[in-house]
């Protein structure tokens, strides 16, 4: 195993740079996070980002980045198919309004923004900036992308019912835990909900520890490591979007400090001493929790040494939560694992 403890791959955040482009291959092994993510985690608003990764290839922006009206400008989203492994037709997704003035903030707890501000008081180490080349390798249209959209209207609307039926009898949902989808589907604060509907909801590429393309992995940041030996999976953030906002507090209250396009970062970490209260420490483990969902922020630091927050919803780590998927041999789309870590 070359992955690290949860804690540590959850720390990260992000911010920016430009540099030498990276693709896309095979993923490594996995673990898991904690689930429980707080709703008292300032969530990012609109003007995150200013604008959608495009390409010849991909110019269609993720349901996942959508889930907040305003946060990416002028973007398209695909309807569900009615081709389903079981009848169900999911409401049509609203296009996201282009970008405009953030909403407000949930209050920032004193603990977070005293331990930002103390981590941000000595810079890191500079590095060589690189940019990341993250996309969706699914063929619009094709069958699994017609699963994925169902899944992702089912996600959206809390249909247990349907997430039982395209989960594998077997899927893998920690190690050693004994952890079932009913127990996770009766976790508090929607966990299992916000965490999947992040990783389904950006791009999504080919298992590469599969025999074949009948294997997907979502997010596609889960395979980006695997031919770039240079850089260290537990310590890496990978930001997927152009001018994605780097502020100075996991809030959108805070100032911006710059922004960044399509960038392999470095995680930070928030310092942590015995000093702690428990209720302290509670709010510190949640809101590595919530870093994990669209609601959260990744900390990271800058090639420059200087340390920010950016949207989790548009930063990835390949120790973060993703779902495998496979095709049976009758044709049907199953999720076989959702789990996070090494």
């Amino acid at each position: 195993m070359r992955r690290m403890p949860i804690l540590i791959a959850c720390a990260a955040t992000l911010a920016a740079a430009c540099g030498v482009g990276v693709g896309i291959s095979r993923p490594g092994n996995s673990g898991e996070l904690a689930t429980n993510a707080p709703a008292a985690i300032a969530s990012p608003a609109s003007e995150e980002v200013v604008s959608t990764p495009a390409s010849s290839e991909d110019t269609t922006a993720p349901l996942g980045r959508n889930a907040n009206p305003g946060e990416i400008a002028a973007t398209n989203q695909p309807a569900p198919s009615a081709k389903a492994p079981a009848p169900r037709t999911p409401a049509p997704v609203a296009p996201t309004p282009t970008a405009s003035a953030p909403t407000a903030s949930a209050p920032l707890p004193d603990v977070i923004r005293r331990l930002a501000l103390q981590a941000q008081a000595e810079p890191a180490q500079p590095y060589k900036p690189q940019s990341v080349a993250i996309r969706d390798e699914i063929a619009p249209g094709s069958d699994f992308d017609r699963f994925r959209n169902q899944l992702r209207g089912a996600v959206r609307d809390r249909d247990a019912d349907f997430l039982r039926q395209v989960a594998d009898e077997q899927i893998n949902l920690s190690f050693g835990r004994g952890l079932t989808l009913e127990k996770r589907l009766a976790e508090p604060n929607a966990a299992l909900w916000k965490e999947l509907e992040r990783a389904i909801g950006g791009d999504c590429a080919p298992d590469g520890n599969a025999p074949n393309a009948d294997y997907w992995a979502c997010p596609a940041s889960f395979v980006v490591d695997a031919y770039h030996p240079d850089i260290d999976p537990y310590m890496t953030v990978y930001v997927d979007g152009t001018d994605v906002a780097v502020r100075q507090l996991p809030s959108t209250d805070s100032p911006v400090l710059t922004r960044i396009s399509n960038s392999i970062l470095q995680s930070a970490t928030l310092p942590w001493n015995e000093s702690l209260s428990e209720a302290e420490d509670a709010q510190l483990s949640a809101w590595y929790q919530a870093s994990e969902t669209s609601e959260g922020w990744k900390f990271v630091s800058l090639p420059d040494g200087r340390k920010g927050f950016v949207s989790s919803r548009y930063a990835y780590g390949s120790l973060g939560y993703r779902a495998i998927f496979q095709r049976q041999d009758a044709g049907a789309w199953v999720m076989t694992a959702f789990i996070a870590g090494d």
